[in-house]
């Protein structure tokens, strides 16, 4: 589980300008949301495919001059989330393994399209050795 929770003054920002512009911003974000208080607000937002469950809770406050924000966001893995991620783990770590045991790199630098002799990119073919 993740929580982060901060709290900022903005100078000079109205706190009913404050408050549409965050209702705004958060709905457009894909979080349903609540209104808890004067000024307060809930919003949570659930991704199914991953199992990702997101909450947020503001607090817009008058304060001399402009607004105190106090923000707390909160992100956790549901139980469907870690089975989903069990399952794909479970199938790609041997894809992984097998393709890092099929795939060999070559130690040996052969000079082609993205390489030449100083080491930098070159984007002309190599040049074809002549013998007379």
């Amino acid at each position: 589980m993740f929580e982060k929770r901060e709290v900022r003054f903005f100078p000079g920002l109205r706190r009913d300008d404050a408050w549409r512009k965050a209702w705004d911003w958060w709905g457009r974000q894909g979080f349903q949301l609540t209104k808890t208080g004067p000024y307060r607000m809930h919003g949570s937002s659930f991704y199914s495919r991953i199992g990702l469950r997101r909450e947020f809770d503001a607090i817009l406050d008058d304060a001399d001059g402009g607004t105190n924000v106090d923000l707390t966001v909160n992100a956790q893995i549901t139980d469907e989330g870690l089975i989903a991620g069990a399952v794909t783990a479970a199938f790609l770590l041997p894809v992984a393994v097998l393709g890092g045991a099929v795939h060999i790199p070559s130690t040996k630098r052969t000079p082609g399209i993205w390489s030449s002799p100083s080491g930098s990119i070159s984007l002309r073919p190599p040049r074809a050795s002549r013998s007379r």
